[in-house]
């Protein structure tokens, strides 16, 4: 609400422009220019999906996912990469929400393809396993929390002597061994896993005879360390 002699603000910022989108191996890096509104309050991030036919003028119909402080001219999307073609585009709003987007609804959108990190040997069905990977937010590694064959039990008839943790390596194209848990145990923090990337996981139980069960898989994102 304006004050008494005060003119209420209804003029948006400049649209946004110079926004580029990178594919990386954590999703994309996006990057813009600075908008020069002098009231600017902060930005928000659109992510969506093309309409329309490919070599036809298309559309981008995007989903606010983040909302930036004014001094930012860059963001970290993290979303596993496997492949899909998508859209972005950054809007200014200034303090009184006086958004460039909404009032002009135009943009500048950038298409981009995700890189494609899915692991060339697919994780079997039929594992007695659960794995679950949460992306590290700090310097903590990557938490693995698996279930069954007595992981976190105590007295379970189908323990497992033990459990192996895989990670995959995209240099030699398989899942190496990084963890040898004891029976019982049901979680593992990675802490070898680098930053800004998607890291694939496995985890398998360990038979008396020393034969390994099918393995239960997942995927940890992480941005790159700022």
């Amino acid at each position: 609400m304006a004050a008494a002699g005060e003119r209420e603000d209804l003029t948006p910022p400049p649209a946004v422009t110079g926004l580029t989108v990178t594919p990386t191996e954590y999703g994309f890096e996006l990057e813009w220019d600075k908008n020069p509104a002098a009231d600017l309050g902060r930005y928000t991030v659109y992510r969506g999906e093309l309409w329309g036919d490919e070599g036809e003028e298309q559309v981008c119909s995007g989903t606010l996912t983040e909302y930036l402080p004014a001094d930012t001219t860059s963001y970290s999307y993290t979303t596993r990469p496997d492949g899909d073609r998508v859209c972005f585009f950054v809007d200014a709003i200034d303090t009184s929400w006086n958004s460039s987007f909404k009032w002009t609804r135009t943009a500048e959108a950038v298409a981009a393809t995700e890189l494609d990190t899915t692991p060339s040997v697919p994780t079997p069905e039929g594992s007695p396993l659960r794995l679950e990977a949460s992306a590290a937010e700090g310097d903590e590694g990557n938490q693995l929390t698996w279930s069954g064959l007595g992981a976190g039990e105590e007295g379970s008839p189908e323990s497992a002597q033990g459990f192996r943790i895989y990670r995959w390596n995209p240099a030699t194209a398989a899942y190496e061994k990084i963890h040898e848990a004891s029976a019982g145990a049901f979680v593992y923090f990675d802490t070898g896993a680098k930053r800004g990337t998607t890291s694939y996981y496995w985890v398998t139980g360990v038979k008396a005879d020393g034969t390994e069960t099918l393995p239960a898989g997942d995927w940890a994102v992480t941005a790159p360390a700022k």
